[in-house]
């Protein structure tokens, strides 16, 4: 990975001069990921890793067996209050065994909520697949009370980076409800204690509800057991096994021919293979929305913005929400791209030509994504008629 834009532009040209070097070479070599040295493996605690100029810290346990040139599945998981990353790891640590890389950071108070939280796990996830073997297909999120509200609100706008996501004894407001479309490529696992008396059993009852309304196949848990100390409000070592065997068989589809996507204003980035560039109107703020009146009145009004992009041989239908201008990435998984692509909206034809591989999209959504599973040769941005922007 080049450090700077400068480097990057002068490792592409350098890269365009060898002969040997063509979009289907590269992304080759691309796929394979990059060299892994030996590391430690076992526990380490305490692990520092930087958060906008702040030093924050995260819990690693790596299988005494692991081998660096095995893939392995990766599950982060949040704490609640009062617990802390070094905390959970020594839980989680034996309820997963030698099967997968854990990793769990620290968010002081539990406030998984925020930004910092959000770039936090971020941060973790690409400092733990920059050191270990990741597969990047196998990134499961999990987290309990706090923790499972933060599984749902970073999982929700970072779908596409996961398999899977298990919130536990947690719940969301219903006027966020909408994000949780960005799960229908993503295994949802909701555990929840009928008898909770922290976080209200109602909670994930209306997400599930909601799963079901979108027609999701979401898997849904609620216990009867009282812990003496925590009440109904815990994961029972009972559900442990169910869990851990459902984490084992999920896998991230990194070209699905359907894509939703619900942004808000703070996540108008890359999701899978769509990306807004341009909004016709204002989205509020989800996180803006906790401390700021007048975000908290347009997030309950639903104003955010909408993408769904579906594939059918070389044709995209887009249907879009308060949206002016998208950008589309390309692979053969979607299309053929020897052939003519079309894109519509609305019953409008968009665009319709040839979408030519090019050496220079690869790498830089290579460099951008950081992720040798979801890699593209072409990309297309679209203005989206008026009618489809309301």
């Amino acid at each position: 990975n080049a450090p700077s834009e400068s480097e990057a532009d002068k490792l592409l040209q350098a890269v365009r001069k060898d002969p040997r070097a063509t979009v289907a070479s590269v992304e080759e070599i691309l796929q394979k990921g990059p060299p892994y040295s030996n590391q430690k493996v076992g526990d380490q605690f305490h692990l520092p890793v930087d958060v906008n100029g702040e030093e924050m810290s995260y819990a690693l346990y790596v299988p005494k067996s692991y081998d660096r040139k095995k893939a392995y599945p990766l599950v982060l998981c949040l704490h609640g209050m009062g617990f802390t990353g070094d905390g959970y790891l020594e839980r989680w640590e034996g309820r997963l065994g030698e099967r997968f890389i854990l990793a769990c950071p620290t968010m002081e108070d539990g406030a998984w909520w925020t930004a910092a939280a959000e770039t936090l796990v971020l941060r973790v996830l690409r400092e733990v697949t920059s050191r270990y073997h990741v597969d990047p297909n196998r990134v499961m999120l999990t987290g309990m009370s706090n923790g499972g509200i933060g599984t749902y609100l970073i999982g929700m706008m970072h779908a596409d980076l996961l398999a899977a996501v298990s919130p536990m004894a947690s719940g969301i407001p219903t006027e966020i409800f909408p994000f949780l479309e960005n799960f229908k490529h993503t295994g949802v696992y909701i555990i929840h204690g009928a008898k909770d008396q922290i976080m209200p059993v109602s909670l994930s009852r209306d997400i599930h509800a909601y799963f079901e309304k979108l027609g999701y196949p979401v898997i849904y848990r609620e216990h009867d057991r009282v812990h003496p100390m925590a009440g109904g409000h815990f994961f029972p070592k009972e559900e442990v096994p169910a869990l851990v065997a459902w984490f084992s068989k999920q896998r991230r589809d990194p070209y699905p021919k359907e894509v939703i996507s619900v942004r808000d204003i703070d996540h108008l980035d890359r999701f899978y293979w769509t990306k807004i560039n341009q909004l016709s109107e204002d989205v509020a703020s989800v996180l803006g929305s906790i401390e700021n009146h007048q975000e908290a009145e347009r997030v309950k009004k639903g104003e955010f913005a909408r993408v769904s992009a579906k594939i059918q041989g070389n044709r995209i239908d887009l249907e879009a929400r308060r949206v002016r201008r998208i950008t589309l990435y390309l692979h053969p998984r979607l299309v053929d791209l020897g052939k003519p692509v079309a894109v519509y909206a609305d019953g409008k034809k968009l665009f319709e030509g040839k979408v030519d591989p090019d050496l220079s999209v690869l790498l830089h959504e290579a460099r951008d994504r950081h992720d040798p599973s979801m890699l593209f040769e072409a990309q297309l941005a679209v203005d989206l008629p008026p009618a489809s922007r309301k």
